[in-house]
């Protein structure tokens, strides 16, 4: 017979609390750096958010301005250079940017949104009962054992996409490959994000933090 003492029952409790609270997050799951660029931390980034609503990405890319310019990097917003509704290009930078000594363009967009689901397998384990002050009541206790059946999940995964380009060669020199899981709104998405971007960029030698000298 299968049974749960009140211990048993309280802690598998605690842990489900525990799998629950942890659950969802932004990471960086993927950085390449491409090896043949030697051109040192880029500055006066421009910043261009991709995002299928407007105030995303109005929020995304002021998010990041104000967090490159917290670390003394020189950064403008796209939003703020370029008539709302119109396409950066080639020719469309040139017209806005041409003259404003960008060095490097980011460029940052939801490449996909899923919803995965997960199958967590159960588990059995042994509770002993009783007190085992002596040899023979060792032996004399029975031991229960307890089953964990397993479940499915389902979790919302959205895989984001950073490229920084050098302007004066238009090349990608840095690919940063985000996600974030069951994300509990936009706003928090964009702050993580934008955080650990900013981290990553620094940590490669990208970008000169100085907010730290």
């Amino acid at each position: 017979m299968k049974a749960r003492n009140a211990t048993s029952m309280t802690l598998i409790a605690l842990l489900s609390l525990f799998v629950l609270s942890c659950a969802g997050g932004v990471s960086l799951t993927h950085v390449w750096n491409n090896p043949g660029y030697s051109g040192g931390p880029v500055n006066n980034i421009l910043v261009v958010g991709l995002a299928p609503k407007q105030t995303t990405r109005i929020t995304f890319e002021y998010e990041l301005k104000n967090q490159l310019s917290a670390r003394g990097v020189v950064a403008q917003a796209s939003i703020d250079g370029i008539p709302r509704g119109t396409k950066l290009d080639e020719e469309t930078f040139k017209q806005y940017y041409g003259d404003k000594g960008i060095g490097a363009v980011f460029v940052t967009g939801l490449v996909s949104a899923d919803t995965v689901e997960q199958y967590i397998p159960g588990h059995t384990y042994v509770q002993p009962i009783g007190y085992y002050n002596t040899w023979h009541g060792y032996y004399s206790t029975v031991y229960t054992v307890y089953d964990e059946p397993g479940y499915w999940t389902s979790s919302a995964e959205f895989v984001i996409e950073s490229n920084l380009y050098d302007v004066n060669s238009g090349k990608l020199i840095w690919r940063g490959v985000s996600k974030a899981v069951d994300p509990d709104n936009a706003l928090d998405v964009v702050h993580k994000l934008t955080t650990i971007l900013v981290d990553q960029l620094a940590k490669d030698g990208l970008i000169t933090d100085t907010s730290k000298k």
